[in-house]
């Protein structure tokens, strides 16, 4: 039997024959992959760990560094307007009155900017077509809103400049998790993806080391303050990470993420990178995980479109006129056929275009086409079970009470010190407390996993919430005092280690960016919310009743996410599904998978065998 191929549309891609089996195509069967034959699906139930082995490991954690730049740039102006407010206001000659209505709007700008600028993040990375093009851009515009916001103390001005800096850290906290999950290997996704919030902590805290540059409160009082360079430095040392990071993204660190190079046809600058972190050929097995995840997508991509066209046929069939009802139907039925057709061969196209970047293109394999659809299946089911999950994290991060105990620890740390000064040196201590306690974190989380941390952490919070609540009733004492600081130090070392460094390795893991993008802007909108609502709260029912309020939240999610959510250790995507799929649907999947990937098969050989 004579066979015969046809080529592509691409004139330098061939089809490689299909072997005298006829049974297979010629692509070959890793024996590392999730499914190995015959016995695809009954072997699927088995977490398989990946034992990949690298050899430059720092290159990930120096690209990882240089992408948390841009969390170290939302921690720094966290926290750093707090300590120029006072200057600022003594500057402008603001009344108290004055200084209070416009100081809650200046904060909450920011805030605002940044609820914008996570919600539109996906749109921003399809825009500028990839993440590291978005990075150099939102670090252009970091500076300049950061220009804007020390080049005068007006509060139109201050206005602009924190709500530009607002939608860079939004930009930056939606999409550095994903940056630093792309080209991470699963073997140190976690301690990669912690980074991101040491980044964070730590520039939380030198916003407060940077705030002795200005005067304490008191003593502007008793002087005449016109000094106008101290706090512009205060302001404007975010300048700088955005200068280091576009600096590094434009001439060293100059490829996108192998995701995006995959969807680009960028295939030998995927392998480059992937030579020079696997040992010997692991690398192969990971381009070609890779294009299977790229695949996917793209399928998922066309069949959304072939629906929407579907869907756009039959509305513009009801709408013809009666007299026309027995060709209308006859057209919408060529049209549904059209649109299948045209599926199958987008299908097809993608195939050509994905499965292979070599020379010779290689035809799918019976298992490729099973976990492709398998994947597919998984997705579907499981998304809404994972984004509320993601949501909910993001909620327990502000609704746990953290805003509160900040603003409780400089309360008590003035009480127990009566010194301006040494409060902000204890606040100085508490930054470098959760700096060095999420870096210890970030060592072992690898170890402990994902959901230990996470509701070890919020068993944590919400015990230390109800002592704190207890204490605002009990006499005031020394040994009380002294409780309520080493309660606030226990506070924030049990959210730093789960709310503070899991919620973005974690949502990273089980969301896409459009998950990752709404469940931040959740926690944007919760931030804005509790700014607004927790003074009225201290006022009406005091921090005796904030407290309790904040740790039957941090209760009530950590029993929901007890039942709910799952270990993603060590996990690649088709486990992580699987996990979040029950035993008898993803059998069925199973099943269907597999008579997917047969009639697959008998396609693909009937297409490109001719007898």
């Amino acid at each position: 039997m004579a066979q015969q191929v046809q080529s592509s549309q691409d004139n330098n891609t061939q089809v490689r024959p299909v072997s005298q089996s006829g049974n297979k195509a010629s692509l070959p069967i890793h024996e590392d992959h999730l499914y190995d034959k015959p016995n695809m699906a009954s072997n699927s139930h088995k977490n398989e760990k990946h034992h990949h082995h690298l050899k430059q490991e720092w290159r990930i954690y120096c690209m990882t560094l240089n992408a948390c730049l841009g969390s170290f740039y939302f921690g720094y102006n966290l926290g750093v307007y707090n300590s120029a407010q006072r200057v600022i206001q003594e500057l402008n000659e603001w009344t108290e009155d004055q200084y209070k209505q416009y100081t809650s709007i200046i904060t909450a700008f920011m805030p605002l900017g940044a609820l914008i600028g996570c919600l539109i993040s996906k749109q921003i990375i399809t825009y500028l077509n990839g993440i590291r093009k978005s990075m150099i851009v939102f670090d252009i515009l970091g500076i300049i809103g950061t220009i804007i916001l020390i080049s005068d103390t007006t509060v139109p001005n201050l206005l602009i400049g924190r709500i530009i800096c607002g939608f860079v850290v939004g930009i930056n906290t939606a999409i550095v998790p994903v940056y630093i999950k792309d080209f991470s290997p699963i073997e140190i996704s976690g301690k990669a993806g912690g980074i991101n919030q040491v980044a964070l902590t730590f520039g939380t805290f030198c916003s407060y080391l940077a705030a002795l540059l200005v005067p304490l409160p008191e003593i502007l009082k008793e002087i005449n303050y016109t000094n106008q360079v101290y706090w512009r430095i205060l302001l404007g040392i975010p300048i700088i990470t955005c200068l280091i990071r576009l600096t590094i993204l434009s001439f060293i660190y100059k490829l996108e993420t192998p995701t995006f190079m995959m969807k680009q046809h960028r295939y030998e600058e995927v392998k480059g990178y992937l030579q020079q972190i696997y040992e010997n050929d692991e690398w192969k097995e990971v381009f070609q995980e890779l294009e299977e995840k790229v695949n996917t997508q793209q399928n998922e991509k066309k069949e959304v479109k072939s629906k929407q066209n579907l869907c756009g046929s039959s509305q513009n069939h009801n709408s013809n006129t009666n007299n026309n009802n027995n060709n209308n139907e006859i057209n919408s039925a060529m049209k549904s056929v059209q649109g299948v057709l045209g599926s199958l061969q987008t299908n097809q196209d993608v195939q050509l275009q994905l499965a292979s970047n070599q020379n010779d293109f290689k035809l799918k394999s019976e298992e490729e086409f099973f976990r492709e659809k398998l994947y597919q299946l998984g997705n579907k089911y499981s998304y809404k079970r994972r984004f509320f999950i993601g949501c909910l994290i993001q909620f327990c991060t502000q609704l746990s009470g953290v805003n509160a105990i900040l603003f409780y620890s400089n309360e008590i740390f003035k009480e127990v010190t009566q010194s301006e000064m040494t409060a902000r040196i204890c606040t100085i201590f508490l930054g470098l407390n959760n700096t060095l306690i999420t870096t210890i974190g970030i060592k072992i989380i690898q170890k402990i996993g994902r959901r230990t941390f996470m509701l070890s952490g919020i068993f944590v919070v919400q015990l230390t919430m109800y002592i704190l609540s207890i204490l605002q009733v009990s006499e005031k004492s020394v040994a009380v005092q002294i409780l309520g600081i080493v309660l606030i130090f226990i506070y924030l070392q049990g959210w730093q280690l789960s709310l503070g460094a899991v919620t973005w390795v974690y949502n990273a893991e089980i969301l896409d960016v459009t998950g990752i993008s709404i469940s931040t802007f959740i926690r944007w909108a919760l931030a804005m919310f509790i700014g607004f609502v927790f003074p009225f709260m201290k006022a009406d029912i005091k921090l005796f009743g904030s407290f309790i309020v904040f740790g039957g939240v941090s209760s009530i999610c950590f029993v929901i996410l007890y039942f709910l959510m799952k270990e993603t250790k060590d996990k690649n995507r088709y486990q992580i599904l699987q996990n979040f799929c029950d035993t008898k649907t993803w059998k069925l999947y199973e099943k269907e998978a597999m008579s997917y990937a047969k009639e697959q098969i008998k396609i693909q050989n009937g297409q490109y065998t001719v007898a």
